[in-house]
Order: C-alpha cells, then sequence, then structure tokens
C-alpha cells in the first residue's frame, strides 16, 4: 500500500475530488468541483487538503476557519471524504490539525464531540 501524505489540494485535483464525493452520493461533476474548488483555494479563512497515496486522492477534507464574538477562534470541518477502498486504514496521525493551527492564532479544532461521542464513534462501522 502507498503512504499517504496530507497536502494542500490543487485545481488539478477536482476530478478526484468529484469521484470521491460522488461515493457519499453526491451528484458531483468535475467542472463544478473545479470550481467550487477554485474558489476555496482562492480564500485565506478555509483549507482543503487531500490524502494523496502515490499520486491518487484517497480522501479530503475542507476547514473553514470561524471566529465568533462569544466564542475563540476554531476550525470548523466543513467536509471530509475517505476513498471506500481505504476506509479503516487510515487513521488520524499526530499532528494533522497543525495546517488549522495557521488559520489563526488560538485556532483549535472543534468537532462538537464529547469523550463518550468519539469513544462511540470509533465502534460504530463505517458505511
Amino acid at each position: 500500500m502507498a503512504r499517504i501524505t496530507i497536502r494542500a489540494a490543487r485545481a488539478s485535483d477536482a476530478g478526484e475530488i468529484a469521484r470521491l464525493t460522488t461515493q457519499l452520493g453526491y451528484d458531483l461533476t468535475k467542472g463544478d468541483a473545479a470550481d467550487r474548488l477554485s474558489r476555496t483555494l482562492a480564500r485565506g479563512d478555509q483549507q482543503f487538503l487531500v490524502a494523496d497515496a502515490g499520486g491518487g486522492a484517497v480522501g479530503w477534507v475542507h476547514v473553514v476557519f470561524a471566529e465568533y464574538v462569544d466564542a475563540e477562534a476554531f476550525v470548523v470541518i466543513g467536509g471530509l471524504v475517505v476513498d471506500r477502498e481505504h476506509r479503516r486504514l487510515v487513521r488520524r496521525r499526530p499532528g494533522a490539525d497543525e495546517p488549522c493551527r495557521n488559520l489563526g492564532q488560538g485556532a483549535r479544532m472543534f468537532d462538537g464531540a464529547s469523550q463518550l461521542q468519539r469513544h462511540a464513534l470509533r465502534r460504530t462501522p463505517v458505511l
């Protein structure tokens, strides 16, 4: 199995992003993915990362920097897809949230899940 690396998405990833997204049942063409991705990549308050295995995308995550008057800055996961052939093989690795830290002072990951929920999710089969 090829080594998986996490990198910033490129415009040339649009076809792979569309392919992965359709695995979740969404109808997304390469053209629509290219249009949306180009707008996302131009923004300073968002990052779109790709899990790359030997030159092919096996997953993506879209993170959005958010800051409210009543809360510290945080990062919202706007979307996350892992290729069906790689599910259960991909594990969160230490430092995976490092790109999010670069979005703003004090930014933190926010997933809305408690320790108990995260524990239960680890035991839930991935579809």
